[in-house]
């Protein structure tokens, strides 16, 4: 998902560009191939191949390994990885997943990782654990049905801590703009702005009404505040961007109380101490604070979206996560259906150290050598590779270890593809034990478990992704039990491979 006007090549390297010569030569990054006709054929761009090969690295394991040949987690298992990818590029165990009862669906009724319902609305991220206070009200409502109130209240939303923060870069313009210094509206009544503005501080107050016309973005150097019953008013389809820099405080204020649209007003809090939302403040936004986070105190409400560093709620404060289906990047409603999460649980994970051995060189641990696997396209465009034996070790490395197959390794594979806006683009896997999928770094398929008994999709339009950019498609799976061996992937991408990692064949 892109914050703030950010581009995706801006946020921790995750896009590589495409550079193009005419000589046919494409490179991506270390990943470089040579298409099959040039442009002076009349074949350009070429025609998509016939077979991806997607070449990635087995890791062996023996079968007496804490993580592998465990019983007893039969079934899907999720969010036990974060959300994001390690520095390293590996995917990070955490540990506070569950059990899926009943599967998430999109509209068209395909499984989908339970953190992407609704285009991941209704779940707050937070870089740390939030501080939650007796006596407040944490809960969902749905802005699409109308404000929050009774027969749009929801239970509480899901709060998923650790998360990689955004980054956010104020528009280069809005920073170019004279700085107007202290801007201050106090005389009361109505007041209308329409156009942008940067300032140190701006400070609304004593009953007045800043009303928003139209597309307006302002940047606050040191401080934003509203207090005195000061609210902010829009008109139809106008919408409101603050980036502050520094303090924010809005008390005894009201917000986008004349809508119910979070969209309508969005903070950037990029300073280093919380927002405050207090004294029976009414605020209706969406705030991304990576830096400072928020506090709600002093019977204070907030309704809409949040992704931030922290999080506290205390005072009798109201807090109220907006859950309502958006639009994919194509403007078609994401119709989810809610599946049920049931016990807490690793999946048969025992900790982050071993699970962070699966994907790693380990020496004494774990033997490796690179695989590759073919993906054939039908008739219609869908690239597949369907087994129901994947065995693709037996014999090697650690060897069967007493078993008919060599059933105790993990593989992992890394490709590049260019994202289509609205091409209908997806990648969907079903396995008999735990696959994770990340996108631009991002997690998008989330398998866990041992034969989890069912296939999951992503729908490309869904994730937030910029159309013409090249991005990364990281895939985890692992092999932990005797019994099954499906692996089948589908998807209508037209992937780029990359060579093997270095390998280990050293065991001592």
């Amino acid at each position: 998902m892109r914050y703030g006007g950010t581009d995706k090549d801006e946020r921790n390297g995750k896009v590589i560009r495409a550079a193009v010569t005419w000589s046919g030569m494409v490179v991506l990054g270390v990943v470089a191939y040579v298409v099959s006709q040039p442009r002076a054929s009349g074949m350009w761009p070429p025609p998509p191949p016939d077979v991806v090969s997607l070449t990635g690295t087995i890791r062996d394991f023996k079968k007496n390994h804490v993580d592998f040949n465990v019983t007893g987690f039969t079934g899907h298992y999720a969010m036990n990885v974060a959300l994001d990818l390690g520095a390293d590029d590996r995917p990070t165990f955490r540990g506070t997943g569950f059990r899926v009862d009943t599967q998430w669906r999109d509209g068209v009724s395909n499984p989908i990782a339970p953190h992407l319902y609704g285009g991941g609305v209704g779940l707050v991220k937070l870089a740390s654990a939030p501080t939650i206070g007796g006596g407040t009200t944490v809960d969902t409502w749905d802005s699409s049905l109308g404000p929050y109130g009774p027969g749009n209240v929801g239970p509480a939303p899901g709060f998923y801590d650790g998360a990689e923060m955004p980054v956010v870069t104020v528009p280069p313009d809005l920073i170019a703009m004279a700085n107007e210094g202290l801007v201050m509206y106090n005389s009361g009544g109505t007041v209308t702005r329409s156009t942008d503005l940067h300032c140190d501080t701006l400070s609304i107050r004593d009953a007045t009404t800043l009303e928003i016309d139209g597309n307006v973005r302002i940047l606050c150097e040191t401080l934003f505040e509203m207090k005195d019953k000061a609210s902010i008013a829009f008109t139809p389809g106008s919408t409101l961007v603050i980036y502050t820099l520094g303090d924010v405080s809005l008390v005894d204020a009201t917000i986008n109380s004349n809508g119910s649209d979070p969209d309508a007003f969005t903070i950037y809090h990029l300073g280093s101490n919380p927002m405050r939302i207090g004294d029976g403040a009414d605020v209706i936004a969406s705030i991304i604070a990576p830096n400072g986070g928020l506090l709600v105190a002093d019977a204070g409400e907030f309704f809409g979206t949040y992704t931030g560093s922290t999080l506290t709620l205390t005072g009798n404060a109201g807090f109220h996560i907006d859950e309502s289906m958006p639009l994919d990047a194509c403007g078609v409603l994401l119709n989810d259906s809610k599946g049920d999460a049931g016990i807490a649980s690793t999946g048969g994970i025992d900790s982050a150290d071993s699970f962070g051995q699966w994907y790693r060189d380990v020496l004494g641990m774990n033997l490796s050598a690179p695989h590759t696997i073919d993906l054939v396209r039908d008739g219609g465009g869908i690239y597949e590779f369907v087994s129901n034996e994947f065995y693709p070790i037996d014999g090697q490395l650690h060897g069967n270890q007493g078993e008919a197959h060599n059933n105790y390794f993990t593989f992992r594979f890394t490709a590049y593809f260019t994202y289509e806006a609205c091409g209908a683009q997806f990648f969907e896997f079903m396995g008999s034990d735990d696959a994770w999928l990340f996108i631009d770094r991002s997690l998008a398929i989330d398998l866990g478990g041992i034969m989890p008994g069912t296939d999951q999709h992503v729908d490309l339009d869904r994730l937030g992704l910029v159309d013409g950019e090249v991005y990364a498609m990281q895939f985890f799976y692992a092999h932990r039990n005797p019994t099954q061996a499906m692996f089948r992937v589908r998807t209508n991408v037209p992937l780029i491979g990359t060579e093997a990692e270095s390998v280990n064949a050293s065991f001592d």
